[in-house]
């Protein structure tokens, strides 16, 4: 599908081996020409016309944001076990959304759909074996950029529907 965009700013950079998300993800950064580098899971699906506008805006808009992160919503559950933890990720997702006014908090920095800012991107290396997503988040946080949570950047994605998929 990405490359039916035809357009030449979107590249299909395809792994010949498994890497694992956080090597491939550093494959990315190094190889990302922009001024903002917009990462998505592969199992996601973006809601609305302008979801990627909506996520990237807050990198436009101030220098200082490191990262912007989209709301992550799951598809209506199909079975019990999906009904299960969509009320879990619906009750976090509450829950984290008022921690904080400005909603400053790693748990909503998700790495299913985020952007970052060049700036950023070339101090970012993902070490092995760590959640990539909150290492981001610390890391922004460390160097001084700030992490911004864009709600109207809205995508989805489907739970696991058994224990052992989970």
């Amino acid at each position: 599908r990405v490359r039916a965009i035809g357009e030449d700013r979107v590249k299909v950079i395809a792994n010949t081996v498994r890497l694992g998300a956080n090597e491939t993800q550093n494959r990315l950064l190094r190889k990302a020409t922009g001024d903002i580098i917009v990462l998505l899971n592969a199992d996601i699906a973006l809601v609305g016309e302008d979801c990627l506008g909506r996520l990237i805006a807050p990198l436009l808009l101030d220098v200082t944001v490191g990262i912007a992160g989209a709301r992550i919503e799951c598809l209506p559950p199909r079975g019990y076990f999906e009904s299960v933890l969509a009320v879990g990720h619906q009750f976090r997702l509450a829950v984290f959304e008022r921690l904080s006014p400005s909603c400053d908090t790693v748990y909503l920095c998700n790495g299913r759909a985020r952007a970052f800012s060049r700036a950023f991107a070339e101090k970012l290396v993902w070490p092995d074996q760590c959640p990539e997503d909150n290492y981001s988040y610390f890391l922004c946080q460390q160097l001084g950029f700030t992490f911004v949570y864009a709600p109207t950047s809205r995508v989805c994605f489907r739970l696991p529907t058994t224990l052992g998929d989970h």
